[in-house]
């Protein structure tokens, strides 16, 4: 399995072979290099953060959309209510 690391000049990540573990290697895409010390990363796992990430997002896109239409429905009920008085 390919290992990923994070360049720290550019923050790209990358797979590298599994023979570089324990040797540092240079970034493709800014040449700087990738020291051997540098935390390995999972791929599995940052793709279940961001999905986790994601998800939450989505929970707290809804939750203001709901919130955004009461508040709407609340002045539509206001500026009825205040017509109707108006007519009396």
């Amino acid at each position: 399995m390919p290992l990923a690391r994070t360049c720290p000049a550019c923050g790209s990540v990358q797979e590298f072979p599994d023979q570089t573990a324990g040797q540092a290697v240079r970034c493709e895409n800014c040449q700087a290099e990738i020291p051997a010390d540098r935390p390995l990363i999972d791929k599995a796992e940052v793709r279940d953060e961001i999905a986790r990430m994601e998800e939450g997002s989505g929970a707290r896109f809804r939750f203001r959309v709901a919130l955004a239409v009461l508040a709407v429905g609340l002045v539509l009920l206001c500026v009825g209510i205040g017509a109707l008085v108006m007519l009396k």
